[in-house]
């Protein structure tokens, strides 16, 4: 009698079903870790957003005719920046400092927006003529 030869190349379906169960096993178990990651992605990225506004609003400040204007605001008629998921805002502009804080970013304000800011947003002031950190992101609040 002959014997036949089968041609056995490939995987059963029993030995796909393993590796496809062991997939996943070891994706529920690396899910949490990879959602910090990017709650600590997000965070880290407001705080570099952040910086450079502060930075942008400290050279801003440097045109005389934007800091003789704004140094005279303080108290309840501060300028305020708030950065927002949807968007960045001015309050109380004054002597052209949004204009000159878009010129200095090289986009227009509302362009500039956080990926996990809190409803209240960020908040740098700009108080008397110097910039003030308000409310910060935290990059390592996920930690």
């Amino acid at each position: 009698m002959k014997k036949l030869r089968r041609n056995n190349k490939g995987f059963s379906l029993v030995e796909l079903i393993v590796v496809v169960l062991i997939m996943a096993i070891i994706a529920v178990a690396l899910a949490p870790q990879v959602m910090k990651w990017v709650g600590n992605s997000r965070d880290s990225t407001d705080a570099q957003i952040y910086d450079s506004l502060v930075s942008d609003a400290q050279t801003a400040l440097t045109k005389e005719s934007v800091w003789k204007v704004v140094k005279g605001k303080s108290g309840t008629s501060a300028i305020t920046i708030t950065i927002k998921n949807d968007g960045t805002s001015v309050g109380n502009d004054a002597g052209g400092f949004k204009t000159e804080l878009e010129a200095v970013a090289g986009k227009t304000v509302g362009e500039i927006k956080a990926n996990s800011a809190p409803d209240s947003g960020y908040v740098i002031t700009i108080d008397g003529g110097s910039v003030k950190r308000t409310t910060a992101p935290s990059p390592d609040a996920n930690k």
